[in-house]
């Protein structure tokens, strides 16, 4: 089963994109910012990363720079 995790800081759009993937089957995962994404991250490999580039505090580009330190092989969708 695909993994896919959501990183973005706007609650309505991590639910929406949750939801709507959950929907077609499959396993979502979600984090609210980037602190939170990295220790997820590096407990479990997902195999798309969709990931919101305005979050406060480490924005979405920083964050794409340390998931690629962990997983250079990670697939990464920057959405905004």
């Amino acid at each position: 089963m695909l993994k896919i995790f959501i990183v973005d800081d706007e609650r309505i759009v991590r639910e929406s994109l949750l939801h709507w993937f959950q929907e077609d089957g499959y396993f979502v995962e979600t984090a609210e910012d980037a602190e939170k994404a990295l220790q997820m991250f590096e407990k479990g490999k997902y195999d798309v990363i969709l990931l919101d580039m305005k979050m406060p505090g480490m924005s979405g580009l920083e964050l794409l720079v340390k998931l690629k330190q962990i997983d250079k092989d990670a697939i990464v969708i920057l959405i905004t």
